[in-house]
């Protein structure tokens, strides 16, 4: 931690006083170093010689106009969008079902360290007993297949985890095979096995908090065979695993019975369990917090108390977007030293506006979308994310994901954020003292109204339309008024089972999302949706 420190954390904290010069700096030293790609000639990279020359030259960019390039480059191994060779690829996990493929150098997983050591860094400033003992990490598979190129693809977690030390890895307690399991439930549970064989994890990190709830429930549904495995010599094949994939994972799982003693009152009788019942050391979760999971991490924080949770930051499988570098408060601040950024308004880019923003230019309390230059491969790109922008931190602006910017109803203009969504469905909570596990939000232009699939014990469908309905324009003015005017029809509330949200969680990862990284659109249109969810109904 003391070479981090002087090696990484006090130059990034340095460039925090000056961002705009260092962004100026990084802008040239991509296009310098990219000079000799196709990409560069084929958008006149050597007449650039600054950022007002990059925006003219230089258009805004979807992963689709990139992709020519990236496939040439796999497929032909020479310099179309990087100078450097590719030596994986890494698929996205965003909210479609048609993963993208992202380019990886040996130099981008070297900059991705680098920054992974910086969150650590700050982790340990605010709690130097995260790192005394073992680490849940929960991680994508490394290798998920080859390209016909023959090039690998995967996740940048799973690499990065594999990757690391030896002395690092003796930290974590699920080894990789684990997370190459197929079988959703098969996956779960041997986390959870080898997660409880160890008394003294201080650090769980997953990037959504919905693994933790996962967590909690499958220790409770497979409470007797976890205990009966735990106790046991060999490991029973109760999920039927390919022979050589459970031999491997038989010959790391090192039993361990003074576990068993410990775990058997507590999880044997115990439903939400208190993580620290099972972990009594445990002092950090390191997750998302906002945007489409917050209502989840509220759940974690009453199986998490006295469990500090730390932010993750704005992270994405193209690049790490933020820093967390006061996890107390969860400040989080752009990565200036990796990643060029251009900022523009929310209202702005709905109106077709190409007055797009830097890093020094932007004011602090608004939304913008955010379009990225990195150092491998991707020019202008366009996230389709949306930050909002908090207080200042030395001269550079915290920032903090709010939603995908396709999570937009829009029927009759009244343009309904998931943000908008998301708080109704907490004043519902808070009214009825009641919880809501899962949601989504359908426009349905033919009828003019929405559908509100909810999975929640209350029952009364009329109530719960007209209470969301009141909630929900009171944040969104547009919305009442259209239900007063009657140009929308009355929001048509759906109550689910209870495993609805699970059922759905199962169908996006079987048709490309990444498990370990999964969020959905809480707001969708009825035309793009693919997915009955009246099949889930409560009956």
């Amino acid at each position: 931690m003391l070479l981090i420190r002087i090696e990484l954390w006090n130059k990034f904290i340095v460039k925090t006083y000056k961002p705009e010069k260092h962004q100026s700096h990084l802008l040239k030293s991509i296009l310098r170093n990219q000079l000799n790609t196709q990409y560069a000639k084929d958008n006149n990279f050597p007449e650039i010689d600054n950022y007002d020359d990059y925006k003219k030259k230089v258009s805004v960019n979807t992963y689709e106009d990139l992709k020519p390039y990236i496939d040439k480059q796999n497929l032909e191994s020479k310099p179309y969008i990087n100078i450097e060779q590719h030596i994986f690829c890494t698929i996205t996990s965003g909210t479609t079902n048609s993963p993208k493929l992202i380019p990886v150098t040996k130099k981008m997983v070297q900059v991705y360290k680098k920054s992974q050591s910086l969150m650590s860094y700050a982790y340990y400033q605010y709690n130097r007993k995260i790192y005394q003992g073992k680490i849940l990490a929960i991680v994508s598979p490394t290798i998920e297949g080859r390209l016909d190129s023959g090039l690998q693809y995967g996740s940048m977690s799973g690499l990065i985890s594999s990757s690391m030390s030896k002395f690092a890895r003796y930290k974590y307690v699920v080894p990789e095979v684990v997370f190459e399991i197929k079988d959703y439930d098969a996956k779960y549970y041997y986390i959870c096995l080898f997660a409880l064989n160890y008394k003294d994890i201080t650090f769980i990190a997953t990037a959504n908090p919905s693994t933790i709830i996962k967590i909690n429930q499958v220790i409770f549904k497979y409470r007797k065979k976890l205990l009966r495995d735990l106790n046991g010599k060999n490991l029973k094949n109760t999920f039927k695993l390919p022979d050589i994939q459970f031999a491997l994972i038989n010959k790391q799982f090192n039993q361990n019975l003074a576990r068993v003693i410990e775990l058997q009152n507590i999880i044997d009788t115990e439903n939400d369990f208190q993580l620290k019942n099972i972990w009594p050391n445990l002092q950090v979760i390191s997750m998302w917090t906002g945007g489409s999971v917050g209502v989840t991490t509220q759940k974690v924080k009453k199986i998490a108390k006295n469990i500090d949770i730390f932010e993750m930051g704005y992270l994405s499988s193209e690049f790490r977007g933020s820093i967390n570098i006061n996890p107390k408060n969860n400040t989080c601040i752009p990565t200036i030293n990796e990643v060029f950024f251009e900022f523009i308004l929310v209202d702005d880019y709905h109106k077709n506006s190409n007055n797009y923003l830097l890093i020094n230019e932007i004011e602090a309390f608004k939304k913008y979308y955010v379009v990225v230059t990195t150092q491998f491969g991707l020019y202008r790109y366009f996230m389709n994310d949306i930050i909002e922008t908090g207080n200042y931190y030395n001269n550079t602006p915290t920032i903090k994901f709010i939603q995908k910017g396709s999570g937009i109803g829009n029927i009759t203009g009244e343009k309904i954020y998931e943000t908008q969504v998301i708080e109704a469905i907490k004043q519902l909570e808070s009214k009825y003292k009641s919880t809501i596990d899962f949601f989504i939000m359908v426009a349905d232009a033919d009828s003019l109204g929405y559908e509100l699939f909810v999975q929640t014990k209350l029952d009364n469908q009329i109530i719960i339309a007209d209470d969301f309905e009141y909630f929900l324009g009171r944040a969104n003015i547009e919305f009442q008024s259209k239900r007063d005017s009657g140009r929308l029809n009355k929001t048509k509330v759906i109550l689910l089972n209870d495993c609805a949200g699970e059922n759905y969680k199962k169908y996006c990862i079987a048709n490309g999302q990444r498990e370990g990284q999964f969020k959905y659109l809480i707001v969708q249109n009825k035309e793009t949706l693919d997915y009955d969810f009246y099949k889930d109904r409560k009956r």
